[in-house]
This record gives structure tokens, C-alpha cells and sequence, in this order.
């Protein structure tokens, strides 16, 4: 975002006949170098537009529009953990919010997506536990590296912009832009990451590299090349 200034003095100029683009994140020309809340909410309202013209496969719609018909009006959480986990907040600050939303939003129901079956699981019993009928969908694979994964991950977004609010990862661009279409931006929580987690997953790392060095580095990894 800060270089779009640049950008439009550059196409105001006549100078430009071609852009690319090599950037990730979210930018628009509609603003200045950081957004204020006003833009800010101007650019939510545009991507909001966007996504609700915006048609998928009918694979995609018809498989949604299953889910949406056989569950009332509902409330959802994304979590991200697979490749984004260091991003990710402590687990006790995900609960507090989830009761917040739940004692806030009073949903009939509540619909848990993840790019890991085990948050799925760990957090439909969650709230099963607390009396709140919770789903989830049945992806063909959750592997990032498999193009299956591409199918079921749309249908939980397209889910996902169908609630009528939602919790969510901060750091997650996919659960964001969620949020922005579901046209519900003020009823969502997003939860940032946790810098003492990232920490912690970090020294974990480092003990358990330095606990398995001898079997890689040592006279052990000799004896294991040597068979």
C-alpha cells in the first residue's frame, strides 16, 4: 500500500504502459501510503462488492448452498495452524473469544474450518461440550501440496462468507477476506498472532534439532549411512 501514491502520480503522468505486479497482500488505488479508517472501510465495502458478484464452479455454489440449506443461520471459526501455526494465538485466548462470540451472537449453530482436521475436531467438541451444535465439512484432503485440496477449501470460504459472524486468525488473509464478504465485518472477532507462542514453538524446534543432532551429524548418522 505505501507505494500506491507512487503508482497513480506514475498513470497520471501518461508515462506507464504496463504494470507488474510481484506483491502479496492487499493494495488499492483509492488511498494514501497507510489507509486511515475511512479508506480503510471504502476498500473493505469495494472487496465486499466484488466477492458477492463473484461466481465459483457450480460445483462450488451447488455443494454451499447444500450446507447453507440443511443449516439455520450460523456463526464460524477459521483456524489456520498447518503453515501459518507460528502465527497463530495461544489457545486459551481462542476459547475466551469463542465464548464471547458464542454469548454475544446466541447462533444456532456454528461452523468450524481449519486446515487441520485436528482443530477441527478438538474444536467441535469444544462446542458440542457447551450445548452449541457445531459442523464441519468433509474435505477430500486438507494437503496444501495436493490440487484436491483446492475444492473443499473454496466451499469452507464460500461457507465462511455466508455467516453472520465469525472468528478468525488475523494473520489468515483467507479468513479476512471471508469476513469482508459476509458483509459482516463489525460482528467478527479477528484474534492476532501471539508473540510469546511464536516463541515458544520456536524453542521447540531448536531443542528438538538439537536433541536429534547425533543421529544426523554424529557417529550415529555414520552407522545408519554405513547400512
Amino acid at each position: 500500500q505505501f507505494f500506491m501514491p507512487d503508482v497513480v502520480e506514475a498513470l497520471r503522468a501518461g508515462t506507464v504502459e504496463r504494470i507488474f505486479i510481484v506483491a502479496g497482500g492487499k493494495f488499492t488505488l483509492r488511498g494514501s501510503r497507510t489507509l486511515s479508517i475511512s479508506e480503510a472501510g471504502d476498500f473493505r465495502e469495494r472487496r465486499r462488492d466484488f466477492y458477492g458478484r463473484l461466481k465459483l464452479h457450480p460445483q462450488i455454489e451447488q455443494a454451499v448452498a447444500s450446507e447453507v440449506r440443511e443449516h439455520p443461520p450460523f456463526s464460524a471459526i477459521h483456524l489456520r495452524h498447518s503453515d501459518r501455526d507460528g502465527q497463530a494465538p495461544w489457545r486459551r485466548s481462542v476459547r475466551q473469544a469463542l465464548l464471547r462470540l458464542v454469548e454475544r451472537e446466541q447462533p444456532e449453530s456454528v461452523f468450524v474450518a481449519s486446515d487441520t482436521s485436528r482443530a477441527r475436531s478438538y474444536w467441535q467438541d469444544f462446542l458440542e461440550r457447551l450445548g452449541v451444535k457445531a459442523w464441519t465439512t468433509s474435505p477430500d484432503t486438507l494437503d496444501r501440496g495436493s490440487s484436491l485440496a483446492a475444492l473443499g477449501a473454496l466451499v469452507d470460504w464460500r461457507l465462511l462468507g455466508q455467516s453472520q459472524s465469525m472468528l478468525f486468525f488475523q494473520e489468515s488473509s483467507f479468513a479476512e477476506e471471508a469476513a469482508v464478504a459476509s458483509g459482516n465485518w463489525d460482528r467478527c472477532i479477528g484474534l492476532p498472532a501471539s508473540g510469546s507462542r511464536r516463541l515458544w514453538l520456536k524453542s521447540l524446534e531448536y531443542v528438538q534439532a538439537l536433541m536429534t543432532y547425533p543421529m544426523r551429524h554424529g557417529p550415529l548418522s555414520n552407522a545408519r549411512a554405513a547400512r
